[in-house]
C-alpha cells in the first residue's frame, strides 16, 4: 500500500497519529479521574463536586475529537460536536479557574461549600 501510492500513506500516517494522540489523551482523562474515586474521601465535597463537574466538561469536549466521528457517515454529527465542543471549550476554562480558587480555600481551610 506504502509503495504505490504516497498520498494515500501519508494520509493513513496522519491518520493513525490522530488516533495514537486521542488515545494518550483518553488514558490521561482516565488517570484524572480514577486518582479523583481513589482520593475523594481526602477531599472537601465542594472540592470533588467541582473536580467531577470539570472532569465531565473534559470528557464532553474529549469526545469531538474521537477519531471515530472523523468517518465520512458521521460528517453532520462531527459539525454539531464541534460547535458544541467550542461551548465546552470556555466552559472548560471557567470551571478550572473556580476550581482552583475552591483548592485554595481548601487548603487554607476557608472552604465555602
Amino acid at each position: 500500500m506504502f509503495n504505490t501510492d504516497k498520498e494515500k500513506a501519508e494520509l493513513e500516517i496522519k491518520r493513525l497519529y490522530k488516533v495514537f494522540n486521542y488515545n494518550r489523551v483518553d488514558d490521561k482523562w482516565n488517570e484524572a479521574n480514577n486518582h479523583l474515586i481513589y482520593n475523594e474521601v481526602y477531599f472537601s465535597d465542594g472540592v470533588t463536586d467541582h473536580t467531577r463537574k470539570l472532569l465531565k466538561l473534559m470528557n464532553s469536549y474529549l469526545s469531538t475529537f474521537d477519531p471515530v466521528f472523523y468517518q465520512p457517515i458521521f460528517e453532520e454529527d462531527l459539525i454539531e460536536m464541534k460547535k458544541e465542543g467550542r461551548v465546552t471549550k470556555s466552559q472548560i476554562i471557567e470551571q478550572r479557574n473556580e476550581w482552583k480558587t475552591i483548592m485554595k480555600e481548601a487548603i487554607s481551610g476557608k472552604d465555602r461549600l
